[in-house]
């Protein structure tokens, strides 16, 4: 889910997993419900599911401009 970003910004990207992604969490939540009616699979808390029922690893790639946040990728890293 990616947003336009103001030309005039940097935008950067972070890379949250463990407590970081945990303390972004409120964050990305509004970010991933601003545009349109978020599905459950996009719901960034869904990777706490991951994380808790499967013990796998997540991680957020976000992107922000300033303090906005203007995308995120979450992603989980998965061993079979």
């Amino acid at each position: 889910m990616v947003v336009p970003t103001p030309l005039n910004l940097p935008t950067t990207l972070h890379v949250l997993s463990g407590g970081a992604l945990q303390e972004r969490m409120r964050d990305l939540t509004a970010f991933a419900f601003s545009s349109e009616v978020c599905p459950l699979s996009r719901h960034p808390a869904w990777l706490n599911v991951f994380r808790d029922g499967f013990g796998q690893t997540p991680v957020m790639l976000e992107t922000r401009a300033g303090n906005r946040t203007t995308g995120m990728l979450p992603l989980t890293f998965v061993r079979s």
